[in-house]
Parts: structure tokens; C-alpha cells; sequence
């Protein structure tokens, strides 16, 4: 019997079907996994003809950000139940004949989490929506700071970042950029 700890699982990298994200996150979710799609929503508009003249319309879509790619943390040893075949298989929206897994250099490609954060971040900044709030601790990646813990004292928008930190026994504010800061 296989053991399932947190280090045997990894965020592969799964390929859909042109526009089977919704379809193939939908369905991994039912059957209980946790798949990631990344989202953007943009504003799309339109010409609709009517018996008064051509008027403009305009809705809200969500795409994915990388179209043809869905991100599911697993465990490849786990055995299914069903001889097999697994979920995987049968999942609608992912690429048929069992190449639904992306390979690089005769290998399985899978994601960090370190990288699955930076994809997060670049959802969020696509979204215009900030991952951190007001009072949040977050570390420094980058300048003459790194590695140093700060507060998040004040958010102007996604490109400045006012920090508070303890820099020889006062409170000292920074501004830095939402690439230079992740979260604790």
C-alpha cells in the first residue's frame, strides 16, 4: 500500500483541449482533485444590429491566462481503484490518447511551488487585484532589504508598495514594487 505524504505530490502540468479549461477544471473538481486555471477577466465588446442602426455592446469574459494548460497538484503513484483507467482518463476537455501530461526532455513536467506562486502573483496582477492587504507581513525579495520582514502600511495600486520596517530601532518606510515583496 502507498503512503501519501506532501512531498510526493506535485503540480503537473496538464494539456486541454482548445477552450476544455472550464470543461476539465469543472470535472477534476467534482471528482475531488484541486485543479489550478489561471483566470483573467477582460471586457469584450461588440456590434449588435438592430431595426434602429448598429450599436456597440460590451460584457465581461474570464479567459485563461495560458490557454491549452491546467496545473493539478498529484501524485502520480496513487492507485485509483478502477485497474487502469483513472479520472485522468476520462476527463473531458484534456487531450486524448493519454498525452494530457506535458513532457519535457522525455519527462513529466511538473511545477514548484515557487512557481506556482509566481503564476498566482501574475493572476492577481492581470486581475488588477492585489494578493496582499493593508497591515499584511510580507518579506523583501529584492534591494538593499532582502530578506528582511516589513508591514504593509499604505497600497497606492499594483506598481507601489508603502512598507513599514524596523531599521535601527525606529519604523522606517519603503516603497517597492509587488515583484519585490512575497507573502510569509
Amino acid at each position: 500500500m502507498l503512503t501519501k505524504t506532501p512531498n510526493d505530490i506535485k503540480n503537473f502540468v496538464l494539456l486541454t483541449e482548445p477552450g476544455g479549461e472550464k470543461r476539465a477544471h469543472g470535472y477534476l473538481r467534482n471528482e475531488g482533485f484541486d485543479p489550478y486555471v489561471p483566470m483573467e477577466s477582460k471586457i469584450v465588446s461588440f456590434s449588435v444590429r438592430t431595426m434602429f442602426g448598429i450599436h456597440r455592446r460590451s460584457r465581461e469574459e474570464t479567459r485563461a491566462i495560458f490557454p491549452g494548460y491546467l496545473f493539478l497538484p498529484i501524485d502520480m503513484g496513487w492507485n485509483h481503484g478502477d485497474g487502469w483507467e483513472t479520472p485522468l482518463d476520462r476527463c473531458p476537455g484534456l487531450r486524448r490518447q493519454g498525452k494530457f501530461l506535458l513532457k519535457a526532455n522525455k519527462r513529466h513536467r511538473y511545477l514548484t511551488e515557487d512557481e506556482m506562486d509566481k503564476l498566482r502573483l501574475a493572476e492577481c496582477i492581470c486581475n488588477n487585484k492585489s494578493p496582499f492587504e493593508i497591515g499584511d507581513q510580507v518579506r523583501i525579495l529584492d534591494g538593499p532589504f532582502a530578506d528582511h520582514i516589513a508591514e504593509i502600511s499604505r497600497m497606492d495600486d499594483l506598481q507601489r508598495i508603502e512598507l513599514l520596517k524596523d531599521f535601527l530601532g525606529r519604523k522606517t518606510k519603503t516603497l517597492v514594487t509587488i515583484s519585490q515583496i512575497s507573502a510569509i
